[in-house]
């Protein structure tokens, strides 16, 4: 199935890899009935001995697009497609900006048609091809006239025929193999991104005989396909970031024992025995070399793994065989700042951020102190006027003490020292404004009440996901 017709011995041992994904433009067409399509696909793709269940999912568009479509077939995709419909004049404009030209015969099509377009990614499994043609030729029954382009050539249409899938699939074979190779020459881990899940490419010496190249070959795309469907019944394991005593930022998944479980990658593993009187955090390689031969874990590729939930006794005689750190349950907490009343003025934040833009260490009064650790994490949420919303996040360097009361009112206040790893630049809109935080957790109230409470798991991770969310757009806004 994955040839190696389109690669020999004399190709560079590290070929360019073509990242970029083909698109076919689809000309000619005009009130096109989406279900009747969806309808006709399955059956193709069953005479073209690729059977499995249509998976559909659509997602919200703006006003050029009118309709937009991820598709794959149950078992056989890998990346799965996408399928778009827009206006006629929409594709023309779009299509002229990018060639320069009009498709050829174009004057022969109405205007007021539509236009489709499929993109195929570039590592697509011959299952994810055949699917990518199957929707083209299911449209040409309905429309007999359609021309199909590819990519940026506007001069010969393509015909939907065996030699022009084997041509593209050529392509994904050229691009596999060299994240194979890659990753030997230069000693990296190689990661790709599925329908669903993450693969791990193996690696290969360049050197190898075609004949085993063939094999592994077959081999690492047959397993990137099974990564999707093998374990769609496996929850994900809960990720969350954070700061190790390096300073430095990782990741930590957290296995419970209560589902199966799919963990992917990640730095550190978090395990927490039956009665949670316990957890543990351990190096994710030492974890997966340590459960080699074990029942209830079934290895996925380098870097990822599944787990059948074990009896009881059994998991936590495993958590007390670990080499690891022993610790309590991370919490995180929400701290409220009001610069109009607190000690902490807002220009005494202009002056630190002056000096440590990239965080600096401080303290502050923590209301639910009983249940506060050294080493829990923190957002501060700032309220009051302006801009509002969660400013800086970090982690507790301390437990909690007492301490004089800040306001001087003589109350009971307990405090906990902290490092501020991540902060909002002084004046400028909160990483997470409070409308978005009233919108995701609205249980809370996110415009008063006492700095330090103590956030549910649900609700961290809630805050988590907004977090690292706003900081990618920031960073690519910067960018």
């Amino acid at each position: 199935m994955y040839s190696l017709t389109h690669f020999t011995k004399d190709d560079p041992v590290m070929p360019l890899i073509e990242h970029d994904d083909d698109v076919f433009h689809v000309f000619g067409i005009n009130g096109i009935n989406i279900d009747k399509i969806w309808k006709r696909v399955p059956s193709l793709m069953e005479e073209a001995g690729f059977p499995g269940q249509l998976l559909i999912s659509s997602e919200k568009t703006d006003e050029k697009i009118k309709c937009f479509y991820k598709l794959s077939i149950k078992g056989q995709s890998a990346q799965g497609i996408e399928f778009y419909q827009v206006d006629n004049d929409v594709a023309l404009d779009l299509w002229m900006k990018e060639t320069g030209r009009r498709p050829l015969g174009i004057e022969s099509y109405k205007f007021d048609n539509d236009v489709v377009h499929i993109n195929l990614p570039w590592l697509a499994s011959l299952g994810d091809i055949k699917l990518a043609f199957c929707v083209m030729k299911a449209i040409k029954e309905l429309f007999p006239e359609m021309t199909v382009y590819l990519n940026e050539n506007s001069n010969n249409p393509i015909t939907l025929d065996r030699k022009k899938e084997d041509e593209l699939l050529g392509q994904r074979i050229k691009n596999m193999i060299s994240l194979l190779r890659y990753g030997f020459v230069y000693g990296a881990i190689m990661g790709v991104i599925g329908i669903r899940r993450q693969f791990t490419i193996p690696t290969t010496n360049p050197d190898c005989p075609i004949e085993e190249l063939q094999k592994i070959l077959s081999k690492v795309f047959r397993d990137f396909i099974e990564v999707q469907w093998k374990w769609e019944n496996y929850i994900d394991a809960g990720l969350k970031e954070a700061i190790s005593p390096e300073k430095e930022e990782i990741t930590i998944r957290f296995l419970t024992n209560t589902r199966n479980i799919f963990v992917g990658v990640c730095d550190k593993l978090s395990l927490m025995n039956k009665d949670k009187s316990k957890l543990k955090i351990v190096d994710y390689s030492y974890f997966m070399k340590k459960m080699e031969g074990n029942p209830y874990y079934d290895k996925v590729d380098a870097l990822q793994f599944a787990m059948r939930v074990m009896p009881a006794d059994k998991w936590d005689a495993l958590i007390d065989s670990l080499e690891g750190e022993e610790s309590h349950q991370v919490n995180t907490f929400t701290l409220k700042w009001n610069p109009a009343i607190s000690s902490f003025r807002y220009d005494d934040y202009r002056e630190a951020f002056s000096q440590s833009p990239n965080g600096f260490r401080f303290n502050w009064s923590v209301h639910e102190w009983k249940k506060a650790k050294k080493g829990d994490h923190f957002y501060m949420i700032r309220v009051g006027d302006g801009q509002t919303g969660a400013v800086w996040r970090g982690v507790f360097t301390s437990d909690p003490y007492k301490d004089k009361d800040w306001s001087g009112k003589g109350r009971e206040v307990y405090y906990v020292d902290m490092d501020i790893h991540e902060l909002n630049e002084p004046d400028s809109e909160a990483f997470i404004p409070t409308a978005i935080l009233q919108q995701e957790i609205p249980e809370l109230d996110w415009t008063k009440g006492h700095s330090g409470m103590l956030l549910t798991n649900e609700q961290a991770r809630i805050l988590d996901r907004l977090w690292k969310k706003a900081k990618k757009k920031r960073r690519n806004t910067k960018e």
